[in-house]
């Protein structure tokens, strides 16, 4: 515990980071579209491929939903490490909570490696934390013979091959919404009101500052009744080792301290969705709305999930601390990935099932999403064509510019604070640096899984290969 404890120095070194990594790209980009562009503002419209080129640069403004909600929970919130050293603080004074922990870990099973390490870094995390806790292993496959001597806390569960529920869930949902109905039938499990359960993927692996962040959740009374999501850092096993990849989900990391964070804590409710890891929820939340969510559902069965519980009134809550996870190893599974959770969210955005205030948040996020990419490709088309682009939105276009890569610095910056992975200073400096500037490269990539999913939709849930 007490490496978590950082003096004053170290505080003060880490806000210098933060605040740069938000603070340098956005002055940066600004700059970089004033010097470019700025020259083209005499160019009058003299066609109509000129005029659909205008009108095209329009679309930045599609970006500034997203962009502006990063920003105002990257600044207001400021960061992260300061109310995480506070949770330690007072986890190292007081202790666990008087509750049950249930980590749950889902998985079909191919990734038996990484679930491997990922049960056996967590029981030793949580047997050395003292944490009340059991560990429950959910998968479509057998995995109990590659885990090596599992303690007496963890338990697996293998859904039988011909479980079916209600409503037809598929995938990851099913196995969800299997062990649910198994905690429904444990004995073990009958005092509800002080048992949560907490859905990790098959490579999560807690950390110290989490399993404090989660207990101070859990003792604070106005969060009996919510559901909790925190920030996941992607710096896990092989971090660093293909760098285009590296740099484009660093924004995730970012994303998860932005709008992420300014959804949980200013509206509590799931404005965005809600990831599908490090989801924490009461049993009896989790036991009265299971995840047998159909077919459309299954596709991104977190945010369904979210959306079902926040129409029924449950509030949502930021946790402090993180976890660690992998990014894809290819750029085809990222593609697939993205893919998945555009698909999923397009269909849940128009799914009648849910009430359209609940999902309108959802909706207009997810339709800004596929024509985002549009305003950044055609200022790339500008920069080697000229065109018409008044400096009002020039100045605009780099100013939402520079917030979007704010979140990839943010993001990087706190993936390379404490990652697990042993790296040189050039190494670290390329991957911190180079968020800063392959930004436009990282827009194409995320651009093309949009295409994709509009394209062909996602008819399966492909599992990214993570041993």
């Amino acid at each position: 515990m007490p490496s978590l404890l950082v003096s004053q120095r170290q505080f003060w070194e880490s806000n210098f980071i933060y605040y740069t990594s938000i603070v340098v790209p956005v002055s940066f980009n600004l700059l970089v579209f004033y010097f470019l562009f700025y020259e083209v503002e005499g160019n009058q419209i003299n066609s109509s491929a000129e005029l659909a080129l205008f009108i095209a640069k329009l679309f930045w403004l599609t970006g500034a939903v997203v962009a502006v909600s990063n920003i105002i929970g990257l600044v207001v919130f400021g960061n992260p490490r300061h109310n995480n050293n506070q949770a330690v603080e007072s986890f190292v004074s007081s202790g666990w909570p008087k509750a049950r922990l249930i980590v749950v870990y889902v998985s079909r099973g191919d990734n038996a490696q990484a679930l491997a390490r990922s049960i056996a870094s967590t029981e030793i995390l949580l047997q050395k934390m003292n944490v009340h806790h059991r560990i429950d292993v959910v998968t479509d496959m057998p995995v109990a013979e590659f885990i090596s001597g599992p303690d007496s806390a963890v338990r697996f569960h293998l859904v039988p091959e011909g479980y079916v529920t209600l409503n037809q869930a598929k995938w990851k949902a099913r196995a969800l919404h299997y062990v649910v109905e198994q905690h429904q039938q444990d004995d073990d499990l009958f005092d509800t009101d002080h048992t949560w359960v907490l859905h990790l993927d098959e490579e999560s692996q807690m950390t110290e500052s989490v399993v404090a962040g989660i207990g101070e959740f859990i003792s604070n009374p106005e969060n009996q009744n919510k559901i909790g999501q925190g920030e996941i850092k992607y710096n896990a096993h092989q971090y660093g080792s293909h760098l285009l990849i590296t740099w484009a989900d660093s924004i995730r990391s970012g994303d998860d301290l932005g709008r992420f964070r300014f959804q949980y804590s200013l509206f509590r409710r799931p404005l965005f969705g809600m990831h599908g890891s490090f989801i924490l929820a009461p049993l009896r939340i989790e036991q009265q709305f299971g995840f047998d969510l159909g077919g459309k559902g299954s596709v991104t069965e977190d945010a369904y999930f979210a959306l079902k519980c926040a129409e029924q009134g449950v509030k949502f809550g930021w946790v402090n601390g993180y976890i660690r996870e992998q990014s894809p190893y290819t750029i085809l599974a990222l593609l697939k990935q993205r893919r998945r959770w555009f698909s999923g969210l397009l269909m849940l955005s128009f799914d009648r099932t849910i009430a359209f205030k609940t999902r309108l948040p959802l909706l207009l996020n997810t339709v800004l999403w596929s024509v985002a990419w549009i305003g950044p490709s055609v200022t790339l088309i500008t920069l080697f064509f000229g065109g018409y682009f008044p400096v009002l939105l020039l100045l605009f276009a780099g100013l939402l510019q520079g917030f979007y890569t704010a979140t990839y610095m943010v993001g990087a910056a706190r993936n390379l604070a404490d990652s697990d992975v042993t790296m040189s200073f050039s190494r670290q400096a390329v991957i911190y640096l180079g968020s800063l500037v392959s930004v436009q490269v990282v827009n194409v990539i995320e651009g093309c899984a949009v295409l994709y999913a509009l394209i062909s939709p996602v008819k399966t849930f492909d599992v990214v290969n993570k041993n």
